[in-house]
Order: structure tokens, then sequence, then C-alpha cells
């Protein structure tokens, strides 16, 4: 009842409603290209993510390996071995 007044009152969002509309080759452009800027915008934030998880994990191995130093010990630094 209500949307019927308030399309009553204004006609051209009747029209709007009502009528159904092709997109035009100008929309079809937009449309492409907010999804290009949302695919990289998508991408920046997945890098910026993983950048993020790996920058967390070399501070917590540096933290780790400077208590070890703190505390007083000689052999914090892995030894790494090849077979």
């Amino acid at each position: 009842m209500l949307l019927k007044a308030i399309l009553a009152t204004t006609p051209r969002l009747k029209r709007l409603l009502m009528k159904p509309t092709r997109p035009t080759p100008e929309d079809k452009d937009a449309q492409s290209r907010r999804d290009t800027v949302n695919l990289l915008a998508v991408i920046i934030c997945l890098v910026i993510l993983i950048v993020g998880f790996w920058l967390v994990n070399r501070l917590w191995e540096m933290k780790k390996l400077q208590d070890c130093v703190f505390s007083g010990r000689r052999n914090c630094a892995p030894i790494e071995t090849s077979q």
C-alpha cells in the first residue's frame, strides 16, 4: 500500500522500478572496469596479507632467538646440516 502511494507521487521512480532496461554499451564498459578494479583490489589485499603473515613469522623467530641470547645461552642459532 505504501509503495503504491510512493510510486503514484513520483513518476520517475515508477518508471525506473517498473520498466526493465537493457544495459547500454557504456554500462557494460563501466561494469568491466569495475570488475577489473575489484579484482586488482582483491589481489593487492591478498599480497598485503601474505607479506604481513610472513613478516609476523620472521619477527616471531627473531624474538625467540633474541630471548635465547639474552638468557645467556650460547647455542641459540639453529644449525643446518646438509645430507
